[in-house]
């Protein structure tokens, strides 16, 4: 298991040993067997899962990062550089702080915050964890979630083991301060 947020950088060379493919989208081979279970599941279920982004490298997190910095000044003229950079990395990591570059973190179905509540999005917070997947940030809190928004489409495959001990704590509960990072930290001793 590799920790990364936005204090605990990966290395640009740092990608997945293997990768395959999933919607178009790369992944890393370790996720490609439960990340088809859990679409499958959807699917006898009437819910319909699509990889909308997967496995992205140093070098695309840094095009992705620009862009949102970008809109940002747009939207706000008066923002310096360092501002926008400040606001997008809320919702947009800097490179080599982002889980897609794990290549086990996926964003599902839509990067919009209108996927909260929709049937799928309530799916898939009822049933990732038994194919192995969790939410990265789940609260609607920004410190909660080690500086970034709530995201109910950015999962990250951490074994079953780990998604249901953090289900086990009611993780993605409002009320309570368990997040993966605070998981990894505290009883996998990453950091």
């Amino acid at each position: 298991m590799t920790y990364v947020d936005r204090n605990t950088a990966l290395s640009q060379s740092f990608g997945p040993p293997g990768l395959a493919y999933a919607d178009g989208f790369a992944v890393s081979s370790v996720i490609e067997q439960p990340l088809l279970s859990l679409k499958q599941a959807g699917a006898n279920a009437g819910i319909s899962i699509k990889v909308i982004s997967g496995y992205r490298s140093y070098d695309e997190q840094v095009g992705t990062f620009n862009y949102w910095v970008s809109q940002e000044m747009q939207t706000d003229p008066s923002l310096t550089r360092q501002q926008a950079e400040e606001k997008a990395n809320t919702y947009s990591a800097r490179p080599g702080h982002s889980e897609h570059q794990l290549g086990t973190a996926v964003d599902l179905n839509s990067l919009d915050t209108s996927f909260e509540g929709t049937p799928e999005q309530q799916w898939l917070a009822q049933h990732a964890e038994e194919y192995g997947f969790v939410l990265s940030y789940p609260k609607n809190d920004l410190a909660a979630n080690g500086g970034y928004m709530h995201e109910p489409w950015h999962f990250r495959y951490v074994g079953r083991a780990i998604a249901q001990d953090l289900k086990s704590l009611d993780y993605q509960s409002q009320s309570n301060d368990w997040t993966l990072n605070k998981y990894l930290r505290e009883k996998c001793g990453l950091s």
